[in-house]
C-alpha cells in the first residue's frame, strides 16, 4: 500500500523509527498502525492524513494544505477530508469529547495536539500468524443420465468443503454465490476465468461424474482455464469415496493434509451430501429428515449438529435449532485443544448468533459474536474475517450502534480491498452505505453504491444488482427524492417477485407506503398498507412470513397517516397501542425508539401529558444519558423552558460517547439551542463534530445555515437553505421554508417548539 505523500518533498513525513502517541504506535515505513498492541486496519487516505499530521504537530493545518499534500491533483472537495478524519479518529481511538490527539479547528482545518515520541519497533506486538487460505470453487458437475445420482450435483462439492475446510485453510465457494457468478453457456475456461474474477477463487475445479452406483468414476481438471492445469481420475463404488480421494489429491497439490473435523462413516457423509442438494433446491423438510438420520448415525459429530441447526433455523424451528447448535458447540470444545477445528468452531458461534438474531435477541447475538472474535483472528483468510465483520456491522446497525456498525463495515471493506470476490465487496459496500446514509453522510454513501454498481459490471448477477438498486432507493428516500425512490422500488420489486424472494418484495411495498405518506398521497398509502397487512396472512399460511415487522410496523404507519390527516387523538391512541406491541420485539428496538420519540413529540405538541407519560414509561433508555437528556429537553421545550433544555443536553453531551445516532442528533439540537440563546461557548466543538459527522443530513444543514447567519454570513445562509428547498422540492419542510422567508425579510429565525431534529423530520 503506497502513500500519496512524497517523502522527498517532505522527509519528516516518513521517519525511520516507530512513533508512539496515546495508545498507538505508528510504523511509517511499513505503514502499520497498532493500538493497545493490536494491529489496526486503516484506510489508505486516512493513514496518509495521519502521517502528515504527526509530522506537523501542534500547528493548525488548513484544509487546503491537507488537500494539496495528501490528495495532490485529484479533483475532490473538502468533504473527503472529513471522511478521512472520521476513519482516523476511530483507528486511533480518539472519538471522545474533547479529543486528546486530533482537534478540529472550525473554519480552518485540524491540529495534531501531541508530539509523537520515537520508540523501537520492538514496542509493537506481533499479530497472530496465519497461513494463507485457499479459495476453491467447484463448477457444476457434468453428470450421467442417472436420476438416482442427481443429488451429487451439489452434494459432492459440499463434501469436498466438509473434508477440506474444517480448520479454515480451504474455503469452498458457496453454491448460491457460484450460481450468480457462473456463465453456464460459455466454455469451461471462460467459466473458470469468470469465477476467479467474481469470487476470488484461486482454484477452480471442472469435474465429470460417470458410471452407475457401485462403479463410479470422477474425472477432475483443476484450473480448466489453464491447459496445463493438473488432472486426475478417481474410481469408487460411492460418491463419498470419490470425494475422499479427490480431497486427498487436492491436499497433495497444496502440500497440506485433509482437515476433516471428525472421521465420519460413508453413510453419514452421503446423508450430508444429499441434504446439501435438498437445501439448495429449497426442499427443507426433506433436508431435515436426512440430517436427523445422519445425527442418529453419528450423534457425536459437531459438523452434523451444525448442519442440522442451520436447516432448523431456515424452517423456523428456532428452539430446536438452538439446542442443536449448543450441542455442536459442546462437541467442538470436547475435542483436544490442539485438534480443535477453528473454522468449524467459528461457524458454530456464528450460527448461534444468527439464531439469536432471528429470535430478536440482539444482545445475545452480540454476545455470541464477541465470543467468536478470538476465533476470527486465528482462522486463515481475509474473506472469513470480512464476513464476520459484515455480520457484526449489520448486527450493530440493527441495534442502533452506528459507530460500531460503521467501524466494522469499514474494516470489512478494507479487508476485501484488492480481493477478487466481487459479491463480498459489493455486500460490504452497500451495508456501509446504508449506515452512512442513516448518519447523514449521503455523499459518501452514494459513492460506495456507485462503486458497487461498477464492480457488478464484471459478473452476471441480476438479484445482486437489484439489491444495490434497493439501497440506492433507501438513500434517495433519505434525500427526499421521492419520485425517483418510487420508480426504483418498482424496478427492484419486479426482479424479486420473479425470483420469489418474499421478504424483499415486502420491504419494497412497505417502503412505498412510507414514501407515499411523505408525499402526502395519504389515501393511496393507507390502501397499500392495508393490502400489505392482508397479504401477510397468506405468507403466514405458506410458512413464509418475513421478519416480525410486518404486523408491528404497519399499524404505526397507519397512525402516522391519521396524524397527517389531522386525526390527532385517534392517531395517538393507535400509535401507543402499536408501540406497546412492537416493544415486545428486540429486533425492532432501533426503529421503535425513533418512532417513540416522534410520538412523544406529537403528544407534547398537543399538550397530551397523560399520553406523553405513557409513551415515556415505555421508552427503552437503558441508562443512556443522551437519550434521557433528549427526552428531558423535549419536555422542557414543550413547556417553554429553553434554558433547562440546553442544560440537560450540555451535561449529557459532556458525559462522553453514547448511542451514535442520538449523539449526532443531540449535537445538532444543542447547537441549535445555543444559537437561539446566544451561547457561543458551546458552538466550536459542536459545529466541529457536526462538520466531521454529517454532510447531507437535513437537520445538520439547517443548523449550519443558522451558524453562518450567526457569523454574519446571511447571504450564504440563505443560499444554503434555498439549496435544500430546491433539492427537496417534493417535501413540505415547513420549518426550512419559514426560515428562508424570515431571512429574506430580515426577520429572526423561526424557533421549533420541539427539538430541531424532530421538527425537520415532521
Amino acid at each position: 500500500m503506497t502513500s500519496s505523500l512524497n517523502p522527498a518533498e517532505n522527509p519528516a513525513a516518513v521517519p525511520a523509527h516507530a512513533l508512539r502517541f496515546g495508545r498507538c504506535v505508528l510504523q511509517p515505513h511499513t505503514r502499520e498502525l497498532w493500538r493497545d498492541g493490536e494491529p489496526v486496519e486503516v484506510q489508505r487516505l486516512a493513514l496518509d492524513v495521519l502521517l502528515y499530521l504527526v509530522a506537523h504537530p501542534e500547528r493548525d493545518i488548513p484544509k487546503e494544505e491537507l488537500l494539496r499534500k495528501v490528495w495532490g491533483e485529484a479533483e475532490v472537495t473538502e468533504s473527503v477530508i472529513a471522511r478521512a478524519v472520521m476513519k482516523l479518529r476511530r483507528a486511533i481511538g480518539d472519538e471522545q469529547q474533547p479529543p486528546t490527539l486530533l482537534r478540529t479547528v472550525h473554519g480552518v482545518g485540524y491540529r495534531w495536539l501531541v508530539a509523537p515520541q520515537p520508540c523501537a519497533a520492538s514496542a509493537v506486538t506481533a499479530a497472530p500468524s496465519t497461513l494463507p487460505q485457499i479459495c476453491l470453487a467447484v463448477l457444476p458437475l457434468q453428470m450421467p443420465d442417472a436420476p438416482e445420482l442427481a443429488w451429487a450435483q451439489e452434494g459432492l462439492p459440499a463434501l469436498l468443503g466438509h473434508l477440506l475446510g474444517a480448520h479454515g485453510q480451504v474455503r469452498l465457494v458457496d453454491a448460491s454465490q457460484l450460481q450468480q457468478a457462473d456463465l453456464p453457456h460459455a466454455t469451461w475456461p471462460e467459466r473458470a476465468a469468470n469465477v476467479r474474477v467474481a469470487l476470488g477463487a484461486q482454484w477452480v475445479l471442472q469435474a465429470r461424474l460417470s458410471g452407475q452406483a457401485g462403479a463410479l468414476q470422477l474425472q477432475v481438471h483443476a484450473n480448466p482455464d489453464q491447459l496445463e492445469g493438473p488432472q486426475q481420475r478417481f474410481n469408487s463404488d460411492s460418491v463419498p469415496g470419490l470425494a475422499e480421494q479427490a480431497a486427498r489429491w487436492l491436499s497433495s497439490l497444496w502440500a497440506a493434509t485433509p482437515e476433516r473435523a471428525q472421521t465420519l462413516e460413508a453413510a453419514t457423509l452421503e446423508l450430508l451430501a444429499r441434504s446439501s442438494h435438498e437445501v439448495h433446491h429449497g426442499h427443507l423438510a426433506t433436508a431435515l429428515a436426512l440430517l436427523r438420520e445422519a445425527q442418529s448415525l453419528s450423534p457425536d459429530s459437531a459438523l452434523v449438529g451444525l448442519e442440522l441447526a442451520n436447516v432448523l433455523r431456515l424452517t423456523g424451528e428456532l428452539a430446536q435449532a438452538e439446542a442443536a447448535a449448543e450441542q455442536s458447540w459442546s462437541l467442538v470444545t470436547a475435542m483436544p485443544e490442539d485438534q480443535r477445528p477453528a473454522a468449524l468452531a467459528l461457524k458454530v458461534r456464528v450460527s448461534q448468533a444468527k439464531l439469536a438474531h432471528a429470535r430478536g435477541e440482539l444482545l445475545r447475538a452480540r454476545h455470541y459474536l464477541d465470543l467468536a472474535a478470538p476465533l476470527v483472528k486465528v482462522v486463515p483468510g481475509r474473506q472469513d474475517r470480512a464476513e464476520w465483520a459484515i455480520f457484526s456491522g449489520s448486527l450493530a446497525h440493527s441495534m442502533g450502534q452506528l459507530d460500531l456498525a460503521q467501524s466494522e463495515l469499514e474494516s470489512a471493506v478494507s479487508l476485501l480491498a484488492g480481493s477478487d470476490n466481487v459479491l463480498l465487496q459489493v455486500r460490504s459496500r452497500v451495508l456501509l452505505a446504508d449506515v452512512l446514509g442513516q448518519r447523514g453522510l449521503v455523499t459518501r454513501a452514494a459513492e460506495l453504491l456507485q462503486r458497487a454498481q461498477q464492480l457488478l459490471t464484471r459478473i452476471n448477477a441480476e438479484p445482486t444488482r437489484a439489491s444495490v438498486q434497493l439501497y440506492f432507493a433507501a438513500l434517495n428516500k433519505r434525500r427526499r427524492y421521492f419520485t425517483l425512490t418510487l420508480a426504483q422500488l418498482e424496478q427492484v420489486r419486479a426482479v424479486y417477485e420473479r425470483v420469489g424472494h418474499a421478504y424483499t418484495v415486502w420491504y419494497c411495498r412497505a417502503t412505498r407506503v412510507e414514501v407515499l405518506t411523505e408525499l402526502g398521497q395519504l389515501r393511496q398509502a393507507e390502501q397499500d398498507a392495508l393490502e400489505l397487512m392482508d397479504d401477510a396472512q397468506a405468507w403466514r399460511a405458506k410458512g413464509a412470513l418475513p421478519l416480525p415487522d410486518v404486523d408491528l410496523l404497519m399499524p404505526l404507519r397507519l397512525a402516522q397517516i391519521q396524524w397527517l390527516r389531522g386525526e390527532h387523538a385517534e392517531s395517538l391512541k393507535r400509535s401507543i397501542k402499536a408501540l406497546a406491541a412492537a416493544l415486545q420485539s428486540e429486533y425492532l428496538s432501533g426503529v421503535v425508539l425513533s418512532l417513540q420519540m416522534r410520538v412523544l413529540s406529537q403528544c407534547l405538541s398537543l399538550d397530551s401529558h397523560a399520553q406523553a407519560a405513557e409513551v415515556q414509561a415505555q421508552l427503552r433508555l437503558n441508562g443512556d444519558p443522551l437519550l434521557q437528556a433528549r427526552l428531558q429537553a423535549m419536555q422542557a421545550l414543550a413547556s417553554g423552558q429553553v434554558d433547562l433544555g440546553v442544560q440537560v443536553l450540555r451535561e449529557a453531551w459532556n458525559s462522553g460517547p453514547s448511542h451514535a445516532a442520538m449523539r449526532m442528533d443531540a449535537a445538532i439540537d444543542l447547537a441549535w439551542l445555543a444559537l437561539a440563546q446566544g451561547l457561543p461557548q458551546e458552538l466550536e466543538s459542536l459545529m466541529a463534530h457536526i462538520d466531521d459527522e454529517c454532510d447531507e443530513y437535513l437537520p445538520a444543514i439547517v443548523v449550519r445555515a443558522r451558524y453562518l447567519d450567526h457569523q454574519g454570513l446571511r447571504h450564504e445562509a440563505l443560499s444554503e437553505l434555498q439549496r435544500i428547498v430546491q433539492m427537496h422540492a417534493e417535501s413540505s419542510l415547513r420549518l426550512v421554508r419559514a426560515a428562508v422567508q424570515a431571512l429574506q425579510q430580515g426577520q429572526p429565525w423561526p424557533e421549533a417548539r420541539s427539538l430541531l431534529t424532530e421538527a425537520v423530520r415532521d
